[in-house]
């Protein structure tokens, strides 16, 4: 709610429930978003794809194998990105890999699980399901077949010649955003092993 000049209304909440039990006056003049959602709990680890936040790392049975990116619903108030909608999660195909991690490329979101590696392309949208929305996907997620992943999600940075990251076999590698990538560092293999 808003006063008269239209300056967002704060009331402070001493109860132990979420009701609020000053007088408020509704600016009906204010869009609200029903998607406005906090994201899925359990999450360790945060990119960016496109104009999506998104979340992996989950630990959980349910969530191990899945990527949850935020929405860009119309909110007056807050930032668009702390929109989540509860149907903005990617699946991987691999139930029994976990997601680890993953970074923006210049060809797309590259996604790394403890063991595989998979390229999400396309163009996120809002999974929502109304009256006004229709569910539309218009991206996708393809899977590498590189037998290579990662244990350390933190690793994984772009530089001028592609991604590089420590995989699950603590080996540096290079990936030029085409074909499989390779192994660099050989030098200090030993080295990154401990």
């Amino acid at each position: 709610s808003t006063d008269v000049n239209g300056v967002p209304l704060i009331y402070a909440n001493s109860t132990t429930n979420i009701n609020i039990t000053s007088t408020i006056y509704l600016n009906m003049n204010v869009p609200e978003t029903e998607f406005n959602a906090p994201p899925i709990a359990g999450g360790n680890f945060f990119f960016r794809w496109r104009d999506r936040a998104c979340i992996c790392g989950y630990t959980s049975a349910t969530l191990g194998a899945t990527l949850v990116y935020s929405g860009r619903d119309q909110i007056t108030y807050g930032q668009q990105y702390e929109c989540w909608p509860p149907l903005n999660y990617i699946p991987i195909p691999n139930k029994a890999e976990l997601l680890k991690g993953g970074i923006d490329t210049a060809i797309g979101a590259l996604c790394l699980t403890d063991k595989n590696a998979y390229l999400l392309n396309g163009t996120p949208t809002d999974k929502v399901d109304s009256g006004l929305n229709t569910l539309q996907v218009t991206d996708q997620l393809q899977q590498l077949n590189w037998n290579v992943g990662t244990r350390s999600p933190l690793t994984i940075q772009n530089c001028p010649f592609g991604t590089i990251w420590l995989d699950q076999d603590k080996h540096l590698r290079l990936w030029r955003w085409s074909g499989a990538p390779s192994e660099i560092a050989l030098g200090i293999r030993a080295d990154l092993a401990t």
